[in-house]
């Protein structure tokens, strides 16, 4: 059984400063961008970071190549061949970063 990569080598941070924009990137396609142990955690240490951080006003999550993540026991994938906006039809194209999702971090809590 081989090693595990590191989980830094696993989930990439990255953050803008001019445009407050950071993206957290799954970056092991050869398994479908599943994670390891480490890289969990650290993904849950990333999301935190830029949760708290002033600086950060959007989080992009991608992963790199066709999918975006799968389960470690190969479970459901979000493809990114399929996916769409939903107030737009579906249109046969290739994504421009191989994203699937982003959060928008607010200044303030919402009022409901």
């Amino acid at each position: 059984m081989s090693t595990p990569p590191p989980a830094e080598e696993v989930v990439l941070y990255d953050k803008d400063p001019t445009t407050k924009i950071a993206t957290i990137t799954l970056a092991r396609p050869d398994r479908l961008n599943a994670p390891t142990v480490a890289a969990r955690l650290r993904y849950a240490e990333l999301l935190h970071r830029a949760n708290i951080d002033d600086d950060v006003k959007v989080l992009i999550v991608r992963g790199i190549g066709d999918d975006f993540g799968s389960s470690t026991n190969g479970g459901p994938r979000c493809s990114t061949k399929s996916w769409h906006h939903p107030s737009q039809p579906p249109t046969p194209r290739k994504p421009l970063s191989g994203s699937c999702a982003a959060f928008s971090i607010p200044d303030q809590p919402s009022i409901r």
